[in-house]
């Protein structure tokens, strides 16, 4: 099956096999190894394709799918994906290269370029599990790019690290995945073994500390370095992080090596790792100016002080100086704008956001739109009674999927507007409005953003787990879905992000001093429900968010004359086609805006070198 490219182009393309392929022009086209990431050579296959013809631009063409196939090796259930789905078209998936699997197998042994022979061997492996030469290969390919990126003959292809970088990283876990496949063991490759210990290394003497966190999971992982080494590796590197990492980095360290310690059944010593974690999150108080955040600081400091005994005082402290930031805690998620001129049209875009880099471009997406303000939108509304005033008169009749009424709105009464009918009203005229948002600025600008980044959850987590919208426990939730939304996988970001709103909405008011909770005769307590925050505790939302923003929020998320997505997900009443529809992707993207809102006013000095070193 043929979809149609984001260029015009048909992809897969006919298959053909690569018979004859000039291997030395590849080499050649391949010379320079200063960058050992194959991705770099896409556009320069597809310009080559381009330039040919027959087989020969066939075969360039499959190499330029080839080398722009997205390698996520965290995700070990799926590491191949294509780096961006669209409606109606996708770039390419492994699925895709089944048919040159051999071809490919073939031409990676005779290939010079390390990432490219490990890539296309990969692919071949990857497609026919049995090509256990072709699983070789793409492990010493794997291996000689890593050592080349280690010792500086080559230099990572995005950030300004070198050595021990996220580029090196995920080559030596993309080769432990494959030794551990092609043996069944998890010890008995050393060529694997060897590299990825040689990161490992480097990674503590480079004090590299956001790639160190993850080249230790790998280590436990894998059983490559003792439980008790990594903790006191884990507790060195956190103690002696250079400057450029904010404490929250050293926190996540110190979190690990208690854990550890834990399971060593060194209690003392877990403690000791646990008590410092704390002392490290409290530093990020100092890090933000606005008194919400510094209460988002120190709650996460207090979420992490449970369980830890001999505590009391502390956490009494903590307290009263929570109760101090909450009274101040208002108005603290107002917008900031940010001057974008990105148009109306979708050229102006694609050619905004193809000059940013990806911490500015990540910025730049949260300010792409912003809400109406609700005494406009009011008068808007009761201003087409006297356009409409036929319409006006009649009352709607709302249905679900299954034809059934789903909700009636009345007509409409200038003298005395009933309020579901103006909520009606303004969301028929808000569509508008959304649809100019996510078809001239955010598709074109989330497809920009796949073509010139490899776009992984670690670089959303940068961002989510430093906003004080999101709650401690759904930060690995929200940086997975919105690490898909810019995927343009909109069925997987609907399902992961619509049913974070509500516990965001509870963390921002007890943030405020506001516990929603509902209490019942029987002496319990239940958390109240996303229509009782957009309804009895709606003053406090508004007194932290923009009444714009609530509006907006209850129109989305949660009107049934509307598209009350939180109960469409919940219920399982949204299909594929819901998740694709502009309401839905709209509302992901103001859970996106929502998160950055706060980060804004320190995005360039905090934000943004907390996503290069993710890079």
């Amino acid at each position: 099956m043929s979809t149609t490219s984001s260029e015009g182009l048909t992809w897969p393309p006919p298959t053909t096999a690569i018979i004859g392929f000039d291997v030395e022009a590849i080499n050649a086209e391949t010379a320079d190894h200063s960058h050992v990431d194959a991705g770099v050579f896409e556009q320069r296959f597809m310009v080559l394709a381009r330039a040919s013809e027959g087989q020969l631009a066939s075969g360039w063409y499959w190499l330029s799918g080839a080398v722009g196939l997205l390698l996520r090796p965290a995700d070990q259930g799926s590491p191949w994906g294509p780096r961006y789905v669209g409606e109606g078209w996708r770039m390419p998936a492994i699925e895709d290269f089944l048919p040159q699997a051999g071809v490919f197998e073939t031409l990676a042994a005779q290939l010079d370029h390390p990432g490219l022979k490990a890539r296309l061997a990969d692919i071949a492996w990857t497609n026919e599990r049995h090509r256990g030469a072709a699983g070789r290969c793409a492990i010493d390919g794997y291996v000689d790019s890593l050592d080349r990126l280690l010792d500086g003959r080559s230099r990572p292809r995005y950030g300004e690290a070198e050595g021990a970088s996220f580029e090196a990283l995920g080559f030596a876990q993309r080769a432990l995945q494959l030794a551990l496949r092609l043996t069944g063991k998890k010890k008995t490759d050393p060529a694997a073994r060897d590299a990825f210990l040689r990161l490992y290394g480097r990674a503590v003497t480079d004090r590299a500390v956001t790639v160190f966190g993850s080249a230790a999971a790998l280590a436990r992982y894998y059983d490559l370095v003792p439980a008790l080494d990594v903790a006191a590796d884990l507790e060195a590197v956190a103690r002696d992080a250079p400057d450029r990492f904010d404490p929250l980095a050293s926190a996540q360290l110190l979190g690990h090596a208690a854990h550890l310690h834990l399971q060593a059944r060194d209690e003392d010593a877990s403690r000791r790792c646990q008590v410092e974690r704390v002392s490290t999150i409290l530093k990020m108080v100092d890090q933000v100016s606005t008194s919400g955040a510094k209460a988002h600081w120190v709650q996460s400091a207090l979420h992490a002080l449970r369980g830890i005994r001999g505590q009391d005082e502390w956490r009494r402290s903590l307290r009263r100086d929570l109760r101090d930031l909450q009274e101040d805690a208002l108005s603290e998620f107002v917008m900031m704008t940010v001057p974008l001129d990105l148009g109306e049209e979708r050229r102006e875009a694609f050619e905004t956001f193809a000059q940013l880099d990806l911490p500015a471009a990540l910025k730049a997406l949260a300010c792409i739109g912003r809400s109406q303000p609700v005494e406009t939108l009011r008068e808007d509304a009761l201003a087409s009674l006297d356009q409409f005033p036929l319409g006006a008169m009649m009352g709607t009749r709302h249905s679900d999927e299954d034809g059934r009424t789903a909700a009636n709105t009345p007509s409409g009464d200038r003298e005395d507007p009933d309020e579901d009918w103006l909520k009606q009203r303004i969301n028929e005229s808000e569509r508008f409005r959304r649809q100019i948002v996510v078809q001239g600025s955010f598709d074109p600008a989330r497809l920009t953003l796949s073509q010139r980044h490899n776009i992984h959850e670690r670089h959303l987590g940068a961002i989510v787990s430093r906003s004080p919208f999101v709650r401690w426990e759904q930060q690995g939730l929200m940086a997975l879905g919105f690490t898909r939304l810019l995927q343009g996988d909109d069925q997987s970001a609907v399902h992961l992000l619509v049913p974070q709103l509500e516990p965001c909405l509870r963390h921002v008011l007890r943030v405020a001093d506001h516990d929603p909770v509902v209490d019942f005769d029987d002496m319990t307590e239940e958390n109240v429900s996303l229509s009782a925050m957009l309804g009895r505790l709606r003053p406090q939302l508004e007194a932290i968010l923009p009444p714009a923003t609530v509006l907006e929020l209850e129109l989305l998320f949660d009107f049934r004359a509307g598209s009350a997505l939180r109960h469409a997900v919940a219920h399982g009443r949204i299909g594929t086609g819901g998740c694709h529809t502009t309401e839905a992707v709209y509302a992901c993207w103001l859970l996106y805006q929502l998160t950055c809102w706060p980060l804004l006013r320190t995005w360039d000095s905090i934000t943004a070198p907390a996503i290069r070193e993710q890079c």
